[in-house]
């Protein structure tokens, strides 16, 4: 009997445990999970009529980077793509890159819409949060750039420090 009512009362401890990466680091790389309510009575949040907008093309880019990640890193890898300091993907000067119709205008297509889901990104984290302002736009691009460099294999093609385009090493 006394057993049986010990038994009853056992407590679990709630464990979380925090990553390397800070919030804004997952949340540039479209890695960033819904936030609990706890976590959204804290957070200074900007508000404003296209709040809810914002948060929609935010889900909406998140969703389709996750859905053209091993398609843009296969082509990374074969050295076609490469991550530009500015944050965004191009095709590298002097890949040899022959494509030619449905395949030339997809290879140009996830270009376009891998840049535009990265800047929708970007404007959501200014947009959120109080510590940043349009003209950051720049510096949270370069900050994407370096932690695209971090997640990219060895011998993908990357500009980095301001030399010409080169393979990771």
């Amino acid at each position: 009997m006394v057993l049986l009512a010990c038994s009853a009362c056992t407590i679990q401890p709630k464990v979380e445990l925090v990553s390397e990466q800070t919030a804004l680091e997952k949340q540039l790389l479209g890695r960033f999970a819904e936030l609990d309510e706890k976590a959204l009575l804290i957070a200074p949040m900007r508000h404003g009529a296209h709040a809810g907008k914002v948060a929609t093309d935010y889900k909406r880019a998140v969703a389709g980077r996750a859905f053209r990640f091993d398609e843009l890193d296969g082509w990374i890898k074969k050295g076609w793509l490469l991550e530009d300091e500015s944050g965004v993907i191009r095709q590298r000067r002097g890949a040899n890159v022959t494509l030619v119709g449905k395949m030339k205008k997809r290879f140009e297509r996830l270009i376009k819409q891998e840049n535009g889901d990265r800047a929708m990104i970007i404007d959501h984290v200014i947009h959120y949060s109080a510590d940043f302002h349009d003209s950051d736009k720049s510096s949270l691009a370069q900050l994407f750039h370096q932690l695209r460099l971090k997640e990219l294999p060895t011998g993908a093609w990357v500009h980095a420090d301001g030399r010409d385009f080169q393979k990771k090493e």
